[in-house]
């Protein structure tokens, strides 16, 4: 569990959802929900990052946000995307980072959101890198961490199978889900 803990202290417990059984977006044409199933796993924490509700990426440009007028310096195009959730995985002393877009239509700008909160992990973990020795975590190693992209897309019509059902495409990229139940033990079992 060290990679696991680490990455847990670095990262900002407010970002936490209450709700860490369930995957919500209410910005989609119809709301999307995806219970999580964690067994087969460690632990798991669930973030939450909106840049609607609040800026967790102070250090960028948002001078477009609430602002009909004309800027000195506009936002570049793309720079605020990011995706829905980040889920920290232990499983059998590795750690996965399973970045999660959630979409119900088109997939349009699924791969830049995950992209981009990619690019942010591998931020938090050249962080780790840098400070593993200096907080007892000298066995951190990088090959540990394993990461997931994954689109979560409710089925169009309900499947003739039982509640709680999912299927997965592991031949895409991202990884394409469709459900409304969410197996960390599937996703961190995919070769």
């Amino acid at each position: 569990m060290n990679e696991y803990e680490l990455y847990t202290r670095i990262m900002h417990p407010s970002f936490k959802p209450q709700k860490q059984d369930r995957l919500i977006e209410n910005k989609l044409d119809k709301p999307q929900t995806a219970k999580i199933i964690d067994s087969g796993v460690d632990t798991y924490t669930l973030y939450r990052f909106d840049l609607d509700e609040r800026n967790f990426l102070p250090f960028f440009n948002n001078t477009h946000i609430g602002s009909e007028a004309t800027v000195e310096y506009p936002v570049p195009d793309k720079l605020l995307k990011f995706c829905d959730y980040i889920m920290l995985v232990s499983k059998c002393g590795k750690l996965y980072v399973v970045l999660i877009e959630m979409k119900s239509g088109n997939n349009a700008g699924a791969g830049i959101q995950l992209k981009a909160a990619e690019t942010f992990m591998e931020y938090v973990k050249q962080t780790a890198l840098r400070i593993k020795s200096y907080n007892g975590y000298d066995s951190f190693s990088a090959d540990n961490v394993i990461l997931r992209r994954v689109l979560l897309k409710p089925f169009k019509t309900k499947p003739r199978t039982k509640i709680g059902s999912n299927q997965i495409d592991t031949s895409s990229d991202p990884i394409v889900c469709k459900g409304d139940t969410f197996s960390l033990f599937r996703i961190c079992n995919l070769k």
